[in-house]
């Protein structure tokens, strides 16, 4: 029987370790649930950009069943003057008009990878995690309708399409009004935390084929002793106790930095942390993890400032990397919610703290697997003693309880994928 041709839109980059892990956890679940299935991704990044030419690499690097694709637009804000920046406004709004409009009759002329796989595909998979960038705190139309093209070109040329779990907030406005069709449209619909989806069927009351799961990137496989060892030698870790700490210094989304007294509020409580540990457990280390570009000065600051020769830090964007130095941590005190998945995805336990801002994806996922957690605005160090020495008395049983969670989840996810996604 020939295998369908599944494609998964957008692929993420390699600066946010957190986002290649959603990629990966999407790819090892298709094909969990489709027996190696080959698998297309399109990236969010355009031909010749160092975003498309890294993620195709690390990609294609990892699982040699998958194809990576260069996306159908081209706009980097960062890297362009404004004029380069209008003039891809302008050719972007313009592949979008004309081949949302009638993509089947153009597909012989069609002139990108992206919208030419998009046409001969089965099924078209909507990443997880949060591309919308549409809510009633933030509205980014370039954003919106970028992200949403493969699935406009999908509902008007009758391809199949469902969503893998997001968060979503609030929709109003243009996007409730340009979504709904969407949403109407696709096969399934399916959310990372059960919050999103009780706000999503607020908006959207009459869509019913929805389910929540947990994130993609706990479903990334297990790393084997053997990789984790020569990871664990390259960082001169093997046989070290040690805890694993993340920091963070930007806004919802990542789009900004903090404020220079928040900034400051992290550095503090951090150094507390780090000092109250090192202080309570001789025999362990500390190490600082940046998973995040833009968390490398704030990682540096923190380190500069306590003076000890057992706290170390490492600057890793592989979740496979990652993976292997959490699955030996004895705990995971994180201010990043894809570092805390990552580590509980190797059965190792983690204590939040996160701003309120931030919103309930950190409190939210951390409930799920009965994790302790903290705002800034209400941080108290003892409280994170507590939660470590009691991971660290009942590790074993807590190990158990995040990898039954998991494997639960896995099942459950395959058989949803399965039943919604018919084989050829």
């Amino acid at each position: 029987m020939e295998q369908k041709e599944i494609t998964l839109v957008y692929a993420y980059g390699t600066d946010n370790s957190g986002d290649m892990a959603i990629n990966l956890g999407a790819i090892d679940i298709i094909q969990e649930a489709y027996d190696g299935q080959k698998l297309n991704l399109i990236s969010r990044f355009s031909e010749n950009s160092d975003g498309f030419i890294k993620t195709k690499a690390f990609i294609e690097g990892y699982n040699e069943n998958t194809c990576v694709y260069p996306g159908p637009f081209d706009f980097d804000r960062h890297k362009q003057s404004k004029i380069m920046q209008i003039k891809n406004i302008i050719l972007n709004g313009i592949i979008y008009v004309y081949y949302s409009a009638a993509p089947k009759k153009r597909y012989n002329e069609c002139h990108s990878d992206a919208v030419r796989v998009l046409l001969r595909s089965d099924t078209i998979l909507f990443n997880g995690g949060n591309l919308f960038r549409w809510n009633i705190y933030r509205k980014e139309l370039k954003s919106l309708l970028a992200y949403s093209f493969p699935l406009v070109v999908a509902k008007k040329a009758g391809v199949d399409y469902g969503f893998l779990p997001q968060s979503i907030g609030e929709i109003d406005g243009f996007g409730k009004y340009y979504l709904r069709g969407l949403f109407n449209q696709a096969r399934f619909i399916t959310f990372r935390e059960k919050k999103s989806e009780i706000i999503f069927k607020k908006c959207f009351a009459a869509i019913k084929n929805t389910e929540t799961f947990i994130d993609l990137a706990f479903f990334i496989k297990l790393v084997d002793s053997e990789k984790c060892k020569a990871i664990l030698e390259q960082y001169s870790l093997v046989g070290e106790e040690y805890f694993t700490i993340t920091l963070r210094n930007t806004k919802i989304g990542d789009t900004h930095e903090l404020c220079s007294s928040d900034n400051h509020n992290i550095i503090s409580v951090i150094t507390e942390v780090i000092n109250s540990l090192l202080n309570m457990y001789c025999r362990h280390k500390v190490l600082l993890v940046c998973q995040t570009k833009k968390d490398v000065e704030i990682t540096q600051i923190v380190l500069n400032n306590v003076n000890n020769s057992r706290l170390l830090s490492v600057e890793e964007y592989d979740p496979i990397v990652l993976k292997a130095l959490y699955a030996k941590s004895s705990a995971l005190i994180a201010m990043r919610l894809h570092s805390a998945i990552l580590a509980l995805s190797e059965g190792t336990p983690v204590y939040g703290i996160y701003k309120k801002e931030w919103g309930d994806k950190m409190p939210g996922t951390l409930d799920e697997f009965d994790q302790e957690y903290t705002t800034l605005e209400e941080f108290e160090i003892g409280n994170v003693l507590r939660a470590v020495d009691r991971y660290l008395s009942d590790k074993e049983s807590i190990e158990a309880f995040i990898r039954n969670k998991i494997e639960l989840n896995r099942n459950l996810i395959i058989d949803y994928i399965r039943r919604h996604i018919a084989k050829g």
